[in-house]
């Protein structure tokens, strides 16, 4: 939903450039939130008698992608 989001922005809103690179650090912020909570799922499988946690790792997305929602 962020790289949609993003498309939606630059090439259906088309905003102008300027507005792009306000919005860039908040995208920076939830691209890094996303890989940081998609390498703590996969820690946590690997972990003896872990398991990758889907619903957890659905419910943090969701949350990432509520914060850039346009």
């Amino acid at each position: 939903m962020i790289k949609d989001s993003w498309a939606e922005l630059a090439f259906t809103i088309k905003v102008d450039n300027e507005t792009l690179m306000k919005a860039c650090s908040l995208y920076q912020k939830s691209v890094d939130s996303a890989i940081k909570a998609r390498k703590k799922a996969d820690e946590l499988a690997l972990e003896p008698g872990g398991f990758m946690d889907w619903e957890a790792l659905r419910e943090k997305t969701v949350v990432i992608n509520n914060d850039i929602e346009i």
